[in-house]
């Protein structure tokens, strides 16, 4: 969260007690239980038990010192932090102890009167799969023997012996911004009438939107998903997996949202929940069910990544694969393809009957679900990335590719109209992934290694169906992968990917990357955007010890509880799961997986940084955060992102009640461009300077031309389309005006750069992204240093200072 910076982060941890007697902790720190386990005091395991570990839920808030309002939050302590698991009413026995996993959160801020995060306003959504039939204040209410939901652990003899930990569900869980939990909803069928040890299904949450809205004249927590289930439907039940309203189509196709396509093979599924907003917990039982539909086809299908857009809309990716051998319970409808499906990489037949795992990205329309008469879902279009057929003469290796997260810049693609760009990563062994869209595209980084992470993106409803633009493959050598893409939600053309790579001669690495999308005019000469993916930073954390990112626990829906559940073929592409990353309003990166220094532990283990709260390797798997700012060497922003300590001096300070940020910030939005019905627009969208090149260095003479060559540029992300001009102004030294701090001007914004030079003015039009190109002078002894800002101007004032500029923060660069 901007201003003072809230995270909010969920994972997995295995652990021998909540006892409160044991007075449980977590990362040295106090953490809350849940509110309603059957026992109030927690849970410890005796020593010496068969399941030496409970898996559950942590969702850690980190925040400023309340007491201290002034605190910047350089520490990000934690401020909160609660357990979430549940319990399944059968005491220390081994199926006592069933797991929890979290997968994703997402977080609805709300401003308080004072201009801070609303702590009570504030919601939280977390999700994934537990292997519990009770959950903490679900919509399943307590039966015999203390059981809530899946019934069956209190049934036949037999559960227990071929279900020892229980059956992976669904769920997702809602909490205040303060760590106050009020309702949970669970997923699955109780499967009453299925024998135990009978085909069995399982579920899982994988993906979460949470918003706060007026519904029907009452605020409400909406809850919008996406995930993967094995249960089918059922015939004598009714319960979160029964479809309503499921989606229609707007195009022909075999399958819509309410097609059974048999019980133990793998379907995606979109639905929303919502529950009244209210400062106290509310009854699970209250969950009201807006929507739900099965998406798959005949085979082994899921989502994995979940992004709304406006005019109640959402996109969600994923994957649809041949299944190992043979499955009776196989249909023959096909996946809902709009644009026909995959095309094949060889010959030997066609798509659905060839063996296949590609990519999908989905669009779906829920504007109409919420009318009184039964208006469905729409789907408006599902299409592939990736081709179908095998890789290899021999027929072993089958071209795979599934799609893990995805994000939707608003407004970031401008034409007649306005339209949004869909950003889609994943994994892939398939080299000819991008001559599967329309148009084909040329990545601009070549596919390297077994396998290799993607990263594509659409225009929304530029044609009838998304339009791609443009690729790129992750590269390197070695086994790779991205999981997770993000971006702050008012910077058009910056996009960042998170992932993992084996490039070096360490264990598997994470790597962070940093993209530009090549919009930008040249010198103030309009040009054509490319809308090409250029790599600007690329973070990774090289250490002997194995990253995750993204890193969920060690039970999950895709494992196998036992043979009677269908596991989930990965393709070699590693764990489907997605996200993992968050950008802030500064351009910088929160990062989280896990690192294992093996047993014994590597000698050098995950390196650790960040004062004295920073917490070291203890023993085991640990969880790993990761703070990158993705400047290089010597470059930093007024906006304390980046290195602060120059060859000239050190980048004073902001005043109090200054950001060293975007300014005027009175027009700015809190949190940005924050989804709603009313799509409101900020009036000032704020500006990332962002560094092209390497560290900075004097530039080079071409030996033709005896001229310096630009090997660096600025680059600033467009202003929003109505906006005229862009200029910058140059200062040599680091940022100044007395007393060492910057002037703020009466249209009210900062001046960092008093003594500075003014470039020609560039014309952007207010459609394109700027990019300023450098030329460094040769460095005297000593270095040199040098800031820039720069300053746009609006066709219209902003209300707040009846004035038409806003500058950006300063970025200052060093070089010798």
């Amino acid at each position: 969260m901007p201003g003072k910076g809230w995270t909010f982060c969920v994972g997995t941890v295995g652990v021998t007690t909540t006892f409160l007697v044991d007075q449980p902790r977590f990362s040295g720190e106090s953490i809350a239980l849940p509110p309603d386990p059957a026992n109030q005091n927690g849970f410890r395991i005796a020593s010496g038990a068969t399941i030496g570990q409970k898996q559950i839920v942590v969702l850690q808030a980190r925040g400023p010192d309340l007491s201290n309002p002034s605190s910047q939050n350089q520490d990000q302590t934690i401020r909160w932090q609660a357990y979430f698991y549940g319990d399944s009413g059968l005491g220390d026995s081994a199926i006592g102890r069933p797991a929890t996993n979290a997968r994703a959160v997402s977080v609805w801020p709300v401003l308080g009167e004072e201009g801070e995060l609303d702590l009570a306003e504030t919601r939280i959504a977390i999700c994934g799969e537990s292997f519990e039939c009770r959950l903490p204040n679900s919509q399943f209410t307590n039966g015999p023997n203390g059981m809530g939901g899946r019934m069956k652990f209190s049934g036949p003899g037999p559960f227990a012996t071929n279900f020892p930990r229980g059956l992976p569900s669904g769920f997702i869980a809602v909490y205040r911004g303060n760590g106050t939990h009020l309702w949970t909803h669970h997923f699955f069928f109780e499967d009453l009438a299925i024998t135990p040890g009978a085909p069995e299904g399982a579920c899982a949450i994988t993906d979460v939107s949470i918003r706060v809205e007026e519904v029907d004249g009452q605020m409400r927590d909406v809850v919008t998903y996406c995930g993967i289930s094995s249960f089918g439907l059922r015939s004598n039940e009714t319960t979160a997996l029964t479809p309503l309203k499921p989606f229609d189509v707007t195009a022909t196709t075999q399958v819509d949202g309410t097609n059974d396509n048999g019980l133990g093979q793998w379907d995606g599924i979109v639905g929303r929940i919502s529950n009244a907003h209210s400062p106290n917990p509310v009854q699970g039982t209250a969950t009201i069910k807006e929507f739900h539909s099965v998406v798959g086809g005949r085979e082994q299908d899921g989502l994995w990544g979940i992004a709304e857009m406006p005019e109640n809309r959402f996109v969600v990716v994923g994957s649809t694969a041949t299944m190992r051998g043979t499955n009776p319970a196989i249909s023959n409808f096909a996946f809902p393809f709009t644009n026909g499906g995959p095309p094949g990489v060889s010959g030997g037949g066609s798509w659905p009957s060839v063996t296949h795992c590609v990519a999908t990205m989905l669009v779906f329309d829920a504007s109409n679900t919420r009318n009184t008469s039964s208006n469905d879902l729409i789907l408006e279009d599902a299409v592939s990335v990736g081709t179908a057929g095998f890789l290899d003469p021999q027929e072993t290796i089958v071209a795979a590719a599934v799609a893990r997260d995805v994000h939707v810049a608003y407004d970031s693609f401008s034409g007649n109209g306005i339209f949004h760009r869909i950003a889609v990563v994943g994994s892939t062994n398939d080299n000819l992934l991008f001559n599967s869209t329309s148009p084909i595209l040329l990545p601009t980084t070549a596919f390297s290694g077994v396998n290799d992470g993607f990263l594509i993106t659409a225009i929304d409803k530029l044609l009838p169906g998304p339009l791609f633009v443009a690729s790129t493959f992750q590269g390197g050598a070695g086994d790779s992968g991205w999981c997770g893409v993000a971006s702050w939600n008012e910077f058009r053309d910056h996009i960042t990917v998170l992932g993992w790579t084996e490039e070096s001669q360490n264990n598997q690495d994470l790597e962070a990357v940093s993209m530009f999308v090549d919009t930008p005019s040249v010198s103030g000469t309009p040009s054509t955007p490319s809308n090409a993916l250029l790599r600007l930073r690329r973070a990774t954390v090289p250490t002997p010890a194995l990253e995750i990112p993204a890193a969920m626990g060690q039970f999950v829906a895709t494992s196998p509880p036992s043979p009677a559940v269908t596991d989930w073929d990965e393709f070699g592409l590693r764990s489907p799961a997605g996200g993992g990353i968050t950008m802030d309003e500064r351009g910088r990166l929160n990062l989280v997986g896990s690192t294992d220094p093996g047993n014994p532990p590597v000698a050098s283990a995950f390196p650790v940084v960040g004062g004295p709260l920073a917490r070291t390797w203890l023993s085991g798997v640990d969880a790993v955060r990761v703070v990158p700012t993705m400047l290089p060497h010597l470059v930093g922003r007024t906006d304390r992102s980046g290195e602060q300590t120059h060859l000239m001096g050190t980048i004073p300070s902001a005043p109090a009640g200054r950001t060293g940020s975007t300014t005027p910030t009175c027009a700015l939005l809190p949190f940005g461009r924050q989804l709603d019905g009313s799509g409101t627009v900020p009036p000032l969208h704020r500006m990332l300077i962002d560094w092209e090149g390497l560290h900075p260095f004097a530039s080079p003479v071409d030996p033709q031309t005896q001229q310096q060559v630009s090997k660096h540029s600025l680059l600033v992300d467009r202003p929003p389309a109505s906006w005229q001009w862009v200029g910058t102004v140059v200062q040599f030294g680091v940022p100044t005006a007395p007393p060492a701090a910057p002037a703020v001007l009466p249209s009210g914004i900062e001046n960092w750069v008093p003594s500075g030079v003014a470039l020609p003015i560039l014309f952007a039009g207010g459609q394109l992204s700027s990019r300023i190109p450098l030329i460094l002078p040769p460095a005297p002894s000593g270095g040199l240093t040098f800031s820039a800002q720069v300053v746009s101007a609006s066709l219209t004032s902003f209300a707040c200072t009846s004035d038409v500029f806003a500058a950006t923060p300063a970025i200052v660069f060093s070089y010798q």
